[in-house]
């Protein structure tokens, strides 16, 4: 799954809720795919790609104006396989996340299993007028 197995995700999401999350959304995800599952749920869980995370669907003007307001924080990023596999490190919004925002140490969310996805938790928060100026 791009963005992350759902031991990532649910990983991300526990951590999330604890520290702060954001006030609409606890945790953006790569693709629709990935999030679906938790949206099913009941989570308030998004996705930044369409359905298997290669297209880019917010703008980085918006994904500003999301962590400025403070309705999002945390993004899961990365991971392998499904549909082509990579898919996720073509979308431009992911790379900007992985690029601007503070990375999340894997041993403070991630299990063992999860571990091994290759997914990266950030924090975006503070970083509104970076993730702007680099779209």
């Amino acid at each position: 799954m791009f963005g992350g197995g759902s031991s990532d995700v649910s990983g991300a999401l526990t951590y999330a809720k604890a520290h702060a999350p954001g006030s609409r959304w606890t945790l953006i995800v790569s693709s629709e795919t990935t999030a679906a599952p938790y949206v099913i749920k009941g989570e308030s869980v998004a996705a930044m790609g369409g359905f298997t995370g290669r297209e880019t669907v917010l703008t980085h003007a918006f994904l500003a104006k999301l962590v400025r307001s403070g309705e999002a924080r945390y993004f899961l990023v990365g991971g392998g396989g499904g549909f082509g596999g990579g898919g996720a490190a073509n979308n431009s919004a992911v790379q900007t996340i992985a690029s601007i925002c503070k990375q999340v140490p894997a041993a403070s969310w991630s299990t063992a299993s999860a571990s091994s996805g290759g997914s990266g938790l950030y924090d975006c928060a503070g970083k509104a007028d970076a993730i702007a100026a680099a779209g």
